[in-house]
């Protein structure tokens, strides 16, 4: 997720409303079928031509997840809970 540059120069999290907050099994399958698909077109086949049968494609299943979306606006909409939660512990500190 890229940081947003304020007026003062500063680095910004990104407004908690704007990014959808996944478990961190449903976050990491969404970008694994996000890179499957974008920089590995054809291991879907592969696989399925190694395992001697043909394997659905699941269309994801994340909340808000759309199959078409790029990794980069996938992760500009998105994050783990684990990222949400470190980033509210580092807004609490400052």
């Amino acid at each position: 997720m890229a940081l947003q540059k304020r007026t003062d120069g500063k680095d910004e999290q990104p407004a908690a409303s704007t990014v959808a907050v996944l478990e961190e099994d449903e976050y990491r399958a969404s970008i694994d079928h996000i890179i499957r698909r974008d920089f590995f077109p054809d291991l879907h086949r592969l696989e399925a031509e190694n395992q001697g049968c043909l394997i659905e494609q699941s269309d994801g299943d994340a909340a808000g997840f759309k199959p078409e979306q790029s990794l980069d606006a996938f992760l500009q909409t998105h994050t783990s809970e684990d990222n949400a939660s470190f980033s509210r512990l580092l807004l609490s500190e400052n």
